[in-house]
């Protein structure tokens, strides 16, 4: 069961009864959110990504809650953004691969991170063929 939460430009924001989840209804047509991540996502760019420091930061000591699972594995992060935690993951990581629809949050983790492996597109029916 969800309830109307706030209307944000022209989507409404429901939100879930239960757990307090927001999310979009209806939801938008899948090449509206591509357009939306591909350029205009959180206003970054190959120099420059919002509150990069913090970002960095905040993913490494979150990745350290991640070394039981990962330390010598292939690690692939889905929406990975500006890459941060694909740099923090790959401290222990064998491997550590990024994933985001936004083409400048991946510009940005391309030349700040060239040594890791990033990726701009979506995930239909690619993600073991072509990542791993």
């Amino acid at each position: 069961m969800a309830k109307e939460a706030f209307l944000r430009q022209e989507y409404q924001i429901a939100q879930c009864c239960e757990c307090g989840y927001l999310f979009v209804t209806p939801r938008p047509p899948l090449d509206k959110i591509i357009a939306h991540y591909a350029q205009s996502y959180r206003g970054a760019t190959a120099d420059f990504y919002p509150k990069a420091g913090d970002r960095r930061w905040r993913g490494f000591w979150r990745s350290l809650l991640f070394i039981p699972y990962i330390t010598g594995k292939k690690v692939l992060d889905l929406g990975c953004g500006g890459g941060f935690m694909v740099e923090a993951f790959a401290r222990f990581a064998r491997e550590a691969v990024g994933v985001d629809l936004s083409e400048n949050s991946i510009a940005y983790a391309q030349k700040r991170w060239p040594k890791y492996r990033f990726f701009a597109e979506g995930l239909a029916g690619r993600c073991t063929t072509h990542l791993l």
